[in-house]
């Protein structure tokens, strides 16, 4: 089978490989989408671990072509998405429910191989059948999705609420759908590409703001005095994180969800966080969440269409990941089979 094997920094390879081979409780998969992720361009670039050499990509949908013994709910020829997370249930954060802070998780495409190849071998349990009536591209997402999902339902967003957003990537577009489900009266978005905004604003955003050329803190005091109930930062800017304590409400929520650099530090005023009783959180990963993901998907209550904006055979992905994050690009698919 043909894979892109990444073995370090830059260094991403497509060479024929040998097919893995099907055990137990697995079932095989000709991948069909597989997206490049925030994580995976961290990877490339030498900024997050990963277990070399390696497949990379994790957010993946495909068709089974074979399954392992003992595999009984799957059979060949079901279209499929992919969860990732392969945790171990016996560490006390998986006894506690707490599955995606597993002390030995295995991530596929960031521990084993993943999905940017021609096929992958996927433990039954980590896989999920998917609506016919929708193109495997748009399955793809889901896994981003149900990281979205997890994450805003730690925000506690109540009807009629302020939701301020940074970044209008991929994952802003798709916080924005989100939190609009979730009750949220206004959307403020802030992101410096004019492209991003635009996408941003067909997602549903009701204010967009480019922080270049506006002063974000009197924007949102216009549009609503006292500021966010919500802060989703979807960017991983130090700027923004710095200065969300200066723009929530009383009361309010800091979400930090996009990546951020391990090193990075920025400066934040405890006496603040104190007297305003402000709660910032993270959010990692999408515990429990792909079905949830699964039946906004299908039943057409999220549109991520037009969030793919560029395709690329495996042959290409370097190519692919020298444009990651450029103005024009939201989320890059790679269709290894093509």
């Amino acid at each position: 089978m043909r894979a892109a094997v990444f073995y370090e920094t830059r260094d991403l390879r497509v060479s024929e490989i040998d097919m893995p081979r099907l055990i137990e409780g697995h079932v095989l998969l000709q991948v069909e989408y597989c997206g490049i992720c925030g994580t995976d361009n961290l990877i490339y670039n030498g900024q997050c671990y990963a277990n070399t050499p390696l497949i990379l990509g994790h957010e993946y949908s495909g068709i089974i072509i074979e399954t392992g013994k003992n595999v009984n709910k799957y059979k060949p020829g079901m279209r499929v998405v992919v969860d990732p997370n392969i945790f171990c249930g016996k560490c006390s954060y998986c006894r506690k429910g707490k599955v995606h802070l597993c002390d030995s998780l295995i991530s596929l495409g960031v521990i084993k191989n993943g999905g940017f190849a021609t096929h992958s071998i996927v433990p039954e349990s980590n896989i999920y059948e998917c609506n016919n009536d929708i193109n495997l591209d748009i399955w793809a997402m889901v896994e981003p999705l149900a990281c979205c999902i997890h994450g805003i339902g730690k925000t506690g967003i109540s009807a009629g609420d302020v939701v301020l957003i940074f970044g209008a990537g991929l994952i802003g577009n798709m916080m924005i759908q989100l939190a609009r489900i979730s009750g949220a009266s206004i959307i403020i978005v802030s992101d410096p590409l004019e492209k991003r905004r635009q996408y941003a604003k067909q997602s549903g955003a009701d204010f967009i703001i480019d922080p270049l050329t506006s002063d974000i803190k009197d924007a949102i005091q216009d549009i609503s005095a006292g500021g966010a109930d919500i802060i989703i930062d979807c960017s991983g800017s130090g700027e923004a994180q710095a200065n969300s304590l200066d723009l929530v409400k009383k009361g309010g929520v800091i979400l930090f969800f996009g990546c951020s650099p391990e090193e990075r530090r920025i400066d934040l005023s405890p006496f603040k966080i104190f007297r305003n009783e402000v709660s910032i959180i993270g959010s990692i990963n999408n515990p429990f969440c792909h079905e949830r993901a699964i039946r906004l998907i299908a039943s057409k209550t999220v549109a991520l269409g037009h969030l793919i904006t560029h395709r690329f055979e495996l042959n290409k992905i370097k190519e692919a990941f020298n444009i990651f994050g450029n103005a024009d690009t939201l989320k890059i698919m790679i269709t290894p089979n093509s």
